[in-house]
């Protein structure tokens, strides 16, 4: 979904249904000790977190479905690529000449879409600026995707990119130590129960996936 600004655009993935249910929060409060106070904290840390760990193991995928991704993100840059080239800015377009023909179209055009919308449009003028901004995110998505192509050093890089926030939490919102002593402590036991919402959600992620793909 876009959501436009004065600033330029920003684009943001709404997810349908949170990454935690309320039960696996309630398990994971009652079997730690986490007041009430500091429920809606968790939630927030767990989400964000949980969100770029599900992402960035989507991406260490199978072999197949990297190469596929990769090509289709190659397709997008191209195509964005080709269009910031094609639309002119509509600011500061000529009064005349192509530039002036083409952005008289597409005010045109712009005219007609609004007068049948029913939802909320972006401005004509902020096309440039959208579309610069979505070929960057194209460009960080090709490179994680790459990164992703690594297999399993990756996936550890994930895991310690999912944990230090989790950590953070424990230490700083709890306000409770970390003994790092190499065996399993109560911060090892809190991290492995909030830990294993996500692979049971992965694991039947791939699942359906490869469901999916056999009915396909």
């Amino acid at each position: 979904m876009g959501r436009l600004s004065s600033g330029g655009a920003q684009f943001v993935i709404i997810e349908s249904d949170p990454i935690y249910s309320e039960s696996d929060l309630d398990r994971i409060c009652t079997r730690h000790d986490i007041a009430t106070s500091h429920r809606n904290a968790l939630k927030k840390v767990l989400e964000e977190a949980g969100q770029v760990y599900l992402d960035q193991m989507q991406l260490s995928g199978r072999p197949t479905q990297t190469i596929r991704l990769r090509q289709d993100l190659r397709k997008g840059l191209c195509l964005l690529s080709e269009l910031i080239e094609l639309v002119p800015d509509m600011h500061s377009a000529g009064p005349a000449g192509v530039d002036s023909a083409h952005a008289s179209a597409l005010r045109e055009g712009d005219r007609h879409v609004k007068s049948k919308a029913t939802s909320s449009l972006g401005l004509l003028a902020d096309a440039p600026s959208t579309l610069s901004y979505l070929r960057d995110v194209y460009e960080a998505a090709l490179e994680s995707a790459a990164r992703g192509a690594r297999g399993a050093p990756e996936r550890a890089r994930t895991l310690d990119r999912w944990r230090s926030p989790v950590i953070e939490f424990y230490t700083r919102t709890l306000g409770r130590s970390w003994m790092d002593t190499g065996t399993e402590h109560d911060g090892e036991r809190f991290i492995r129960d909030c830990l294993a919402v996500l692979e049971d959600g992965a694991a039947q992620a791939e699942q359906d996936e490869r469901a999916t793909e056999a009915t396909g």
